[in-house]
């Protein structure tokens, strides 16, 4: 599932922070590092309760929290932790995106062998 946010260092007015009415468009967080963090999500039990935007159901309204700094950081980064360990993603390997296109593609032209000769000792007195 996607999970986006928005991380700002300094912002006055967050509350001129444009949103669509039916926060299609907006990113799961928002996190300014002098003011605090907007999740979308509610409150429950006296807890917060996040979703991203692929889960169901969804969520109609946004938690502020007022706390800057550390604790603004540390929310963000154990959101993201949790979405990460949500996530299955299969192993895979990059070199299927260099074998294509001039970018990555490896010719022949472009690789040589070198041959490495060892003149060192070896401890019975040998050259290796």
């Amino acid at each position: 599932p996607l999970f986006s946010f928005l991380f700002a260092i300094d912002e006055e007015e967050i509350h001129k922070l444009q949103t669509d009415d039916d926060n299609k468009y907006m990113p799961n967080d928002v996190y300014i590092l002098n003011y605090g963090y907007l999740l979308y999500g509610k409150i429950e039990n006296d807890r917060i309760i996040s979703k991203i935007e692929d889960e169901e159901p969804g969520m109609d309204s946004w938690v502020e929290v007022k706390k800057d700094g550390v604790n603004c950081l540390a929310t963000m980064f154990n959101n993201l932790i949790e979405h990460l360990n949500k996530c299955n993603i299969p192993p895979f390997s990059i070199s299927n995106y260099m074998t294509q296109g001039e970018d990555f593609e490896i010719y022949g032209r472009d690789v040589k062998v070198l041959t490495i000769k060892n003149d060192v000792e070896s401890p019975a007195g040998n050259k290796s």
